[in-house]
């Protein structure tokens, strides 16, 4: 009896151990497969968040690239000299239409003037990939576009209700997203004023279509929203035209919806924190069934910004993973059947590592291939460089080619051959910086000189000692031509501003000389630094600072004043006109005046003044009387005297002629005496 109870109390202790040490067993069981999800959950939320972040940065890199160059082509369109003739026609004011739509653009569309700035239209639209370049007179009629020749040619058609315009015309560039009006296609719209002579006279706006951008979204799962927070652009065309949870699309107007979007109503998209207790950063993204990652990027200057997204499908997969490896530790029991279990659970998540880092690679070459951008990674040692199928097709080459520093050398365009070879060996080698260069090379294929950009990195090793170096090199080649363009205009500028007859300048609103052409240097006789040093009202005259300080800022508050003001020059002190008219850029306002020497016309004036004085003095002192006739016999000058005499006053005299004053019966002697004195020079008579 007594072995039996200490059996059964020793079956019991057995089983209270067991139930013990199953309990810690399967807690800990839970607890290591627990860790080791989340752990993987982290890892794989990180790698994928580096991921999106890089597509994020290439798409946000490819479009501030885009769209800063579009912000500068309308300002330079609207300085064009053709533009500014083709809407002198117009002037400056709106007025009815006498015509409709269909005979205005017939009209104009036949107009020579008009064509050619139709053609120039075209030239700029091509050269910089832009969807559509127009005209538009004060009216809002647009007179001339890049596709006058085409069906859909916007000439003739209405503008003055889109906000582009309307905002223009109040003398601000703009830029904005909207449906096009014509087209029906949607995009960004870029607008600038055209000035002519003081006065807008018209608005010039470049559209890049929507359907344009999409090649930098269709990188990823991304989409672009507007300012309002409504997405005008997706990769999944199903989110277009939906509102973000904090989107503020309820302060437009519903006449201001359509008028931009083309319809009122916004669905909004649901983005929510994803339930449960895994890595916060996980979201519900519109119902999806699976957590989803989210970044984005905001473009103040463009009003637009660039989200992209990515789901983890894997996060389920591990999730279930987690239970059945618990089961199986809870199960068997066996160390050895831990073992083999977690190597093939390890073995199966690291194919599936595989798996996403063969996509991850494929995507990276899908998005070389469209941003036009190829990567290398140069072994410092050998001098060797292994290239991206992207960047061979960039250079036009292939695996076959001399991938050495030579060869790369023999890429380069001869005269930038030097420098770049130079630059990489004493700042990026020698020195450790990041290379970063813009040169030119040949393509081998078929020796088209084409604008890279180079970056690249070292990488070293635990001494210090650099290995490698990682980088890419970007086709821009069209960056750069529409660089050459802006740079021909602005040249074409200083030309007219050194054609100027009279001192010409530009100052910014403390008065600073920003431009000036060779007269105003020769005027003055500073050099250009000590122009530039200077303020406008250090070379007024002192007692006319005052005045010039006030139209200067007439200038900027209503767009032009004019005055006349004495300068201080080399030559000492010259009178001068002075017309400023304030002209708006994407950098700020300025004054841009001109100023006529009227110094000699100013001082022939006071003499006048002078003799007249001597004269009506002299006239004055006379005793007798004296007057002035002119042929038809009319008082032109007289004295007090004369007045006295005749009893008239100043205004009397003014409308009497010398023959009513005169007795009748003298009057006959008087008039031929008067003939005589015009025709001998003088003569003397005695009247009544």
């Amino acid at each position: 009896m007594k072995n039996r109870s200490a059996q059964s109390r020793y079956t019991l202790r057995l089983w209270s151990a067991s139930g013990i040490a199953l309990a810690i067993w399967l807690v800990g069981s839970w607890l290591v497969t627990d860790h080791n999800m989340t752990s993987r959950i982290t890892a794989l939320v990180k790698e994928e968040t580096a991921a999106i972040n890089l597509q994020a940065d290439n798409i946000e890199t490819n479009l501030v690239h885009g769209l800063n160059d579009f912000h500068g082509i309308a300002s330079v369109i609207s300085k064009h000299t053709d533009v500014l003739r083709a809407l002198s026609r117009f002037g400056a004011g709106s007025y009815p239409k006498s015509l409709t739509v269909e005979r205005r653009k017939a009209a104009w569309s036949k107009n020579v003037r008009l064509k050619a700035v139709g053609s120039y239209l075209n030239l700029v639209n091509s050269s910089m990939g832009l969807g559509v370049v127009y005209i538009m007179n004060a009216s809002g009629d647009c007179i001339a576009s890049s596709n006058a020749d085409q069906p859909d040619s916007f000439v003739g058609s209405n503008f003055a209700s889109r906000e582009y315009f309307r905002v223009a015309m109040e003398g601000t560039p703009w830029h904005q997203y909207a449906t096009g009006k014509v087209s029906n296609i949607p995009g960004l719209y870029f607008s600038a004023p055209i000035f002519n002579e003081g006065h807008i006279v018209g608005v010039v706006t470049a559209k890049i279509n929507l359907p344009e951008l999409s090649q930098w979204i269709n990188l990823a799962d991304a989409f672009i929203a507007d300012q309002y927070g409504v997405i005008i652009l997706a990769s999944d065309a199903k989110l277009e035209m939906h509102a973000l949870p904090d989107a503020v699309i309820d302060v437009l107007s519903s006449e201001a919806r359509r008028a931009r979007y083309k319809r009122e109503e916004f669905p909004v998209v649901a983005i929510d924190p994803w339930p449960g207790e895994l890595d916060t950063s996980l979201l519900r993204f519109d119902e999806a069934n699976h957590p989803v990652i989210l970044t984005d990027r905001t473009l103040a200057k463009d009003d637009i910004s660039i989200h992209v997204f990515r789901q983890i499908p894997e996060i389920a997969e591990l999730e279930q993973q987690q239970l059945i490896l618990f089961m199986l530790l809870a199960i068997s029991g066996s160390l050895a059947i831990i073992f083999i279990r977690s190597r093939i659970a390890f073995e199966n998540i690291r194919k599936q590592s595989e798996l996403q880092l063969r996509n991850s690679e494929e995507s990276l070459r899908q998005s070389q291939i469209i941003a036009g951008l190829g990567s290398y990674v140069l072994d410092v040692k050998t001098g060797l460089w292994e290239s991206s199928d992207m960047l061979d097709r960039l250079f036009g080459i292939d695996k076959t080619y001399d991938h050495s520093l030579s060869g790369w050398q023999t890429l380069i365009h001869p005269d930038d051959r030097t420098m770049t070879a130079d630059y990489l060996r004493d700042e990026a080698m020698g020195q450790g910086k990041v290379f970063d260069r813009e040169y030119r090379i040949i393509r081998q294929n078929d020796q088209a000189v084409r604008w890279v950009h180079g970056l690249g990195k070292l990488v070293f090793d635990t001494q210090g000692h650099p290995l490698k170096m990682l980088g890419t090199i970007q086709d821009i080649t069209e960056r750069k031509l529409a660089e050459q363009t802006i740079t021909d205009e602005r040249n074409f500028s200083n030309t007219l501003i050194a054609s100027q007859p009279d001192i010409f300048y530009v100052l910014d609103q403390t008065g600073r000389f920003i431009r000036w052409n060779d007269k105003l240097r020769a005027v003055l006789g500073y050099s250009d630094s000590q122009i530039a040093a200077a303020n406008a009202l250090d070379i007024i005259h002192e007692a006319d600072r005052p005045l010039v300080a006030q139209k200067t800022r007439e200038t900027f508050e209503q767009g032009t004043a004019t005055n006349v003001a004495r300068l201080i020059t080399k030559t000492g002190i010259r009178v001068f006109s002075l017309t400023a008219t304030r002209v708006d850029t994407a950098e700020g306002a300025y004054a841009v005046g001109v100023g006529a020497d009227i110094t000699e016309s100013k001082q022939a004036e006071q003499t006048i003044k002078d003799e007249r004085n001597f004269s009506n003095t002299l006239i004055a002192s006379q005793p007798d009387i004296f007057y002035v006739l002119d042929q038809a016999g009319r008082f032109v000058r007289w004295n007090r005297k004369m007045e006295e005499v005749l009893g008239l006053s100043d205004t009397q005299m003014a409308v009497t002629n010398a023959l009513d004053v005169i007795h009748e019966a003298d009057r006959p002697l008087v008039a031929q005496k008067t003939r005589e004195t015009f025709e001998q020079g003088t003569a003397t008579n005695v009247a009544r």
